[in-house]
Parts: C-alpha cells; structure tokens; sequence
C-alpha cells in the first residue's frame, strides 16, 4: 500500500503549479472570450456580420470552404480550446441566420479541430508524442501526422456532400 508519507513532496508540488498554471491559462481564455462575446453582442457585430455574409451573394459551399479554411488556418496558430471558444461563439449565430444546421456543423468542428491538433506548428498531439518517443524527430512525426489530414478532409468534404453521415444518430435519438 502506497501511503502519503512514501511520496516525494517536491514532485507534487512541482506537479500542482504546473495544474494551476494550466488552469489559469484555460480560465483566462474563457473569461477573455466572454468578454470578446459580451462586446460582440453588445455592439451588434454579429448581426452585421451575418448581414453581410448574407449580401456578398456566395453560394453556401463557398461560405462552408472559407469556415473550414479559418478554422485550418487559426488551428495553424492557436491552442484548440481558445480556437473554439473565440469562434465557435461568433461562427453559430452567423452560421444559424443562413440555415446552416448547427448539429451537422458541430460535427465539422470537431474534425477540423482534430486536425489542428496534428497540424504544424502549435499540433498540441504531436508534442505529446515526441514527448513520450524521443527516438522521434518532430519533423518525422510532423510528416507521419501530414497523412492523417487526407482522411480527415476527405471526411469534412463527404459530411458537407452527405450531411446523413453526421446527422443520422441525432435524429434517430430525437425521434
């Protein structure tokens, strides 16, 4: 039996600031984002900008390939979790006024974010990976990660042609 006195302190300490640090850093991203939203509401930018995504006359696959394109670019450069919650807050109401089904869109959040995790330079993934196999260079593990962005656009391309895919179990769920 392991008992608190066979353990190290220093470790656990070492271990608690390094939790604490995370979780003030995931906590200012939210309180930053609820305040990014509470001025975006407040001054009606997002009604403008679905107003004006609404006038610019492109076709709904052009608006889906330049959402998926952001988010691609923005996961290039952001943690996945701040990514979201700046965006997926600004993304919905726009994406709701031109009758976008939000379910079906979610779906394609998570498999865009997914492939930001793998994707150059911030893939959270792939430092967890060469973190555990140091025999790996990131540059390997970075070419390696590049052939799981094929499957995951050809997905996002067949859920946008084929909105069954990601949309059968929710409304079989819903009756």
């Amino acid at each position: 039996m392991v008992t608190l006195k066979d353990t190290p302190l220093l470790p656990n300490v070492v271990a608690m600031v390094g939790t604490l640090q995370t979780t003030g850093f995931i906590f200012a991203i939210i309180i930053g984002a609820f305040i990014l939203n509470y001025v975006l509401v407040l001054t009606r930018f997002l009604n403008m900008l679905a107003d004006a995504l609404l006038s610019t006359n492109l076709s709904d696959a052009m608006i889906f390939a330049l959402t998926v394109l952001l988010f691609i670019i923005l996961g290039a450069l952001m943690d996945s979790l701040a990514m979201m919650v700046v965006t997926i807050p600004i993304l919905m109401p726009v994406l709701a006024a031109l009758e976008f089904d939000l379910v079906w869109f979610g779906v394609i959040i998570v498999l865009v974010v997914e492939m930001a995790l793998i994707s150059p330079p911030i893939g959270m993934n792939v430092f967890v990976l060469k973190g555990v196999t140091k025999e790996l260079e990131l540059t390997d593990i970075f070419k390696g990660a590049f052939l799981f962005m094929i499957p995951i656009l050809t997905l996002i391309i067949l859920i946008y042609i084929f909105p069954e895919i990601a949309l059968y179990l929710p409304q079989q769920m819903a009756g």
